[in-house]
């Protein structure tokens, strides 16, 4: 009984503290759009503006490029999205840029995002980047890539591309419709 009280205070503390830090989040494909952030987090974020990150490459997944290891991403994502769901992911690769927009938002709305990206699940995972604002501004960030070894489908420009790789309509139901399992992973 003392453990599970104890737990259930640090639960509340670290909630606490996501709630009331702030941090940068840079998004790219869907997640540059503020109405797909907003639809994750529950509110509108604060949006900085369009940055570039360097280094990094835009790639295009389909539902077969995705794991089928730990948590099987891929079958949630079938589930959620049907068979001919694809995504924009990102790697690091030399050389390469990818553009995308930076968010002022909460500790606990990034964990949302990374709930969203499946990070726990171990489609994506959660990286510390650098990123430059077009003012020149540079922002460490968060953001959301493939882990060393997944297949990343094919690559594709990461500048001047269509941010929305499946309907706009989806995204925004499926994004408010999962946030309901956000909660044992943000805590």
């Amino acid at each position: 009984m003392l453990l599970w009280l104890l737990m259930n205070i640090y639960k509340n503390i670290v909630k606490f503290f996501r709630k009331n830090k702030y941090e940068y989040y840079f998004g790219f494909g869907a997640d540059s759009e503020t109405a797909m952030i907003e639809s994750i987090i529950g509110r509108k974020p604060e949006y900085i503006g369009p940055a570039i990150l360097k280094n990094y490459q835009l790639c295009i997944q389909n539902l077969d490029d995705i794991s089928t290891y730990g948590a099987n991403p891929r079958e949630i994502l079938r589930k959620a999205w049907g068979d001919n769901f694809k995504s924009y992911t990102i790697r690091q690769h030399k050389n390469e840029s990818l553009s995308g927009s930076i968010f002022k938002i909460t500790s606990y709305e990034r964990k949302m995002l990374d709930a969203w990206e499946l990070v726990p699940e171990g489609w994506q995972k959660s990286v510390k980047i650098k990123a430059v604002a077009k003012d020149g501004k540079t922002y460490f960030a968060r953001t959301q890539c493939l882990p060393m070894g997944h297949d990343h489908g094919y690559t594709t420009s990461g500048t001047n591309y269509n941010p929305w790789l499946m309907p706009k309509k989806d995204f925004m139901r499926i994004a408010i419709n999962d946030s309901k399992r956000y909660e044992s992973y943000v805590y």
